[in-house]
């Protein structure tokens, strides 16, 4: 499906989108080379269309880099790093994504004295944000690893005890979805039973 959306014409938001998926399957397959530098090119692509979006998939690129050992590998956390020091600021309100980037581009190219403050900041605005479900677990590895960053063990323990409140929510907004669907589906069948039964005993046609 993706090669075939490839072949078509593409403006630059979409073909970052089809970059994006593609990294997101690169990483799950383990190919995290891949990953980091689909992810990177869909980020630097879509500085000029869409800087909060970039900002978020930049982030998401940080983490197929660190886990990338291979010296000769495509993309290095260090390349990752400067290209982020090189984006655009984030347009709108602080977001404690947009920190965390920052931070890590911090802690890459300067060290963890000029990393520090920006990660704790990140994880004050972090515990104060509410986030979706499905957001929360996105970012809470970021999170995780920032704190171990900063040898701050209770924003750590804080962090992944987020993480799994927000698994279990996830877990059950899809239990309940199709309960209720079967509930709909069992009550329009009752219904449409009830028509029938009535409509045979007045011998005319079901409702």
């Amino acid at each position: 499906m993706l090669s075939a959306a490839e072949a078509g014409p593409l403006d630059t938001s979409s073909r970052a989108r089809v970059e994006v998926l593609r990294g997101i399957s690169a990483s799950a397959w383990g190919d995290i080379d891949e990953a980091a530098l689909l992810l990177l090119s869909a980020a630097k692509r879509l500085y000029s269309v869409d800087v909060t979006l970039a900002r978020d998939i930049h982030l998401s690129a940080m983490g197929p880099a660190v886990d990338c050992l291979n010296p000769r590998a495509a993309v290095s956390l260090d390349e990752v790093a400067k290209e982020a020091r090189a984006a655009p600021p984030p347009p709108g309100p602080e977001r404690p994504q947009d920190l965390l980037l920052d931070g890590l581009e911090a802690f890459t190219t300067d060290g963890p004295a000029a990393a520090a403050p920006i990660l704790r900041r990140a994880l004050q605005v972090f515990r104060r944000a509410r986030l979706a479900p499905n957001e929360a677990i996105r970012w809470a590895g970021f999170q995780c690893a920032a704190a171990a960053l900063l040898w701050d063990l209770e924003s750590n323990a804080a962090s992944a005890e987020s993480q799994v409140h927000a698994a279990r929510s996830l877990r059950r907004a899809q239990s309940v979805a199709p309960s209720t669907e079967y509930a709909r589906a069992h009550q329009g069948l009752e219904r449409r039973s009830c028509c029938r039964r009535d409509a045979d005993r007045r011998g005319g046609v079901a409702c």
